[in-house]
């Protein structure tokens, strides 16, 4: 069975008791078999730790100890900072703007795309005003599409 000041046990063997508290608690060990025989194993079981004590490698003890005194700060380069100063930033990003405005630049709408020396297959001539010339995107004998208007139409 349990006593009910089991759990003090611990706090007066390590000397966290007040010592109004730690004479009560004398006082209870005295009559107390369960304490008493609770105490016994504590203090056993304090002294085979001791004895066994910590089991470290000597090669490692001797790594840590010379990383210490050592003061070895060095970071990784993959954890490093990098450092660019405002100008060079500024360069780079002015830089990758003129880039990509290259890149993406297009024609202005509505200015007609014809190429210097257009040819038209089979030989035939440019179309008029106001036909929609199709014909630069025929690539080798397909059908080409020419827009004629119906006032065109009706005249033939």
């Amino acid at each position: 069975m349990e006593c009910e000041h089991h759990e003090r046990l611990s706090l007066w063997l390590d000397g966290q008791l007040s010592p109004e508290e730690e004479r009560n608690f004398s006082a209870h060990l005295t009559v107390c078999a369960a304490c008493r025989k609770a105490r016994e194993d504590f203090l056993d079981l304090r002294a085979d730790l001791r004895l066994i004590g910590p089991r470290v490698d000597p090669f490692a003890r001797r790594r840590a100890l010379t990383n210490i005194l050592a003061g070895d700060t060095r970071t990784p380069w993959w954890g490093r900072r990098v450092r660019v100063p405002v100008p060079v930033l500024a360069v780079i990003v002015i830089g990758f703007a003129i880039s990509l405005g290259l890149t993406l630049k297009t024609t202005p709408v509505g200015t007609p795309v014809t190429p210097a020396a257009e040819t038209h297959p089979g030989g035939s001539a440019p179309p008029a005003a106001g036909e929609l010339n199709l014909s630069r995107y025929d690539r080798g004998g397909r059908a080409v599409m020419v827009l004629v208007p119906r006032e065109a139409r009706e005249s033939r």
